[in-house]
């Protein structure tokens, strides 16, 4: 079984990590939106590099939240449990994907 307390630090150093990158994101995108050009191509652009920004500032919220996850099922003590099938999760890919809440197995097949 996977060392909770290396599980927690790995889970809580990748949501700093989005988090950081989220917030440069979000920077980003509002830099993009406020930019004041007269060219119209120059305006698409821009509000299409802005709309790519927030799609990918959505997937790594949604991530976020995968983690939060793992982390109270860490408090419950679920972690390394598949939610599925109820099988413990493999410790390699626990360390792969930490937040993870299913085995390999009932990921590819749900």
């Amino acid at each position: 079984m996977i060392a909770i307390d290396d599980a927690r630090a790995a889970l809580l150093r990748k949501r700093t990590s989005l988090l950081r990158r989220s917030h440069a994101l979000k920077d980003g995108q509002r830099e993009l939106l406020e930019e004041r050009e007269t060219d119209v191509p120059d305006i698409a652009s821009g509000r299409t590099a802005a709309e790519l920004l927030a799609h990918l500032d959505d997937a790594e919220t949604l991530q976020v939240e995968r983690i939060n996850e793992a982390l109270e099922r860490i408090e419950v003590g679920d972690y390394g449990t598949c939610a599925v099938c109820g099988e413990e999760i493999p410790e390699a890919r626990l360390a792969a994907v930490p937040e993870t809440d299913r085995c390999a197995e009932c990921t590819n097949s749900h």
